[in-house]
């Protein structure tokens, strides 16, 4: 199925059961929310569910335990473990470059700044409890950084991205790392 079938099965089941689908190959799914909606899939065989997407008839996967209305929130360790690997592909994706270099590569910067983004968009999900226990990660401002890039494009400074890869990001990648520990420890301990 190619991306324009695969939007439009999106908006299908969005329609069909009058709630938000966020629609997603397995192959996509973070970790630990993965998990949880492995456990909870019903599979159809191969040939009903070809069908239901040919004709857009019948849902080829049942979500369980969800009421109408209601969707499946990610686990806040995807959302961690989304900062933790952005925070390391911004650092890599300017390594041994300078910053006349970057201003030239548009690929990088695009790159870089999409990053930033995701960073920023995961923070917004961690709950304030897990938060109050990091008080050192300025989460508001990494929040304020994604709105920025997101809404206001076309006003990215290139410096400032410069800098925040390389003064700020090397500095917040051992509070995340710290963070996900305190987190395992205390899921190992329940």
């Amino acid at each position: 199925m190619g991306f324009i079938g695969f939007m439009q099965l999106e908006e299908y089941l969005c329609k069909l059961f009058a709630v938000r689908v966020d629609l997603v190959t397995k192959d996509a799914l973070k970790p630990y929310i993965g998990k949880r909606i492995l456990e909870e899939v019903v599979y159809v065989p191969e040939q009903e569910c070809h069908a239901a997407i040919k004709n857009l008839m019948q849902p080829c996967v049942i979500k369980n335990q969800i009421q109408p209305g209601g969707t499946m929130t990610r686990e806040y360790r995807d959302y961690i473990n989304d900062i933790a690997e952005s925070i390391d592909d911004a650092i890599s994706f300017v390594e041994c470059m300078t910053y006349p270099e970057l201003q030239k590569d548009r690929n990088t910067i695009n790159a870089v700044v999409r990053s930033l983004e995701i960073i920023g968009e995961a923070s917004r999900h961690i709950p304030k409890s897990i938060k109050d226990k990091a008080p050192n990660i300025p989460w508001s401002e990494m929040t304020a950084m994604r709105n920025r890039i997101a809404h206001k494009y076309f006003g990215i400074d290139n410096k400032i991205v410069w800098d925040v890869v390389n003064e700020y990001l090397p500095n917040l990648k051992p509070e995340i790392a710290e963070l996900i520990r305190q987190v395992m420890e205390r899921v190992s301990e329940s």
